[in-house]
């Protein structure tokens, strides 16, 4: 019995993880667009903010592309564990574009 116990936590684990992971992707994601349309930086971050408040945030512009890197700690059941997560997105400047 305390081996499936142990078991359904580690599941219950592994799948917070993921659901932090892919939280992660769509904030940076936003991010990215935010950044492209010419937002403050700080309206930028803030949306990364609002999935985890300890991520860090980086934009880039990488030519005709506003960029978004961000890392956050990886947390299992309320502690950091192991590598951080990372998400990086990217979207087309609108102000660099030529229409």
């Amino acid at each position: 019995m305390p081996a499936v116990v142990l078991l359904l936590g580690m599941c219950v684990a592994v799948v917070q993880l993921a659901a932090q992971a892919v939280a992660l992707q769509g904030a940076v994601g936003d991010a990215a667009r935010l950044a492209a349309r010419g937002a403050d930086h700080g309206i930028v971050v803030s949306r990364i903010h609002e999935v985890d408040r300890e991520a860090e945030a980086v934009v880039e512009v990488d030519g005709e592309f506003a960029c978004v890197r961000a890392t956050a700690p990886s947390r299992m059941l309320g502690a950091s564990f192991g590598r951080p997560l990372e998400a990086r997105a990217c979207a087309l400047d609108d102000r660099a574009a030529p229409w």
